[in-house]
């Protein structure tokens, strides 16, 4: 198992690309896009706060758990 991060596809269900999701989430372009394309393996809980204020969802939201080979 493991877990993906979906603040891509929030992001693109409102109309989003990556640079006004960082704008609106007052985070680097370069941040934005690791979270917005899955590259990232990580997140400041700071920068999970922002992203969670500019999709307007809780935590739980961005992530989910799915099956690996």
């Amino acid at each position: 198992m493991m877990i993906v991060n979906k603040i891509g596809d929030l992001a693109r269900q409102r109309d989003l690309n990556v640079q006004e999701l960082a704008r609106k989430a007052k985070v680097s372009y370069g941040t934005a896009h690791g979270l917005y394309t899955g590259a990232s393996k990580r997140i400041d809980l700071e920068v999970l706060d922002k992203m969670c204020a500019a999709l307007g969802v809780q935590p739980g939201d961005l992530f989910v758990r799915v099956e690996t080979k």
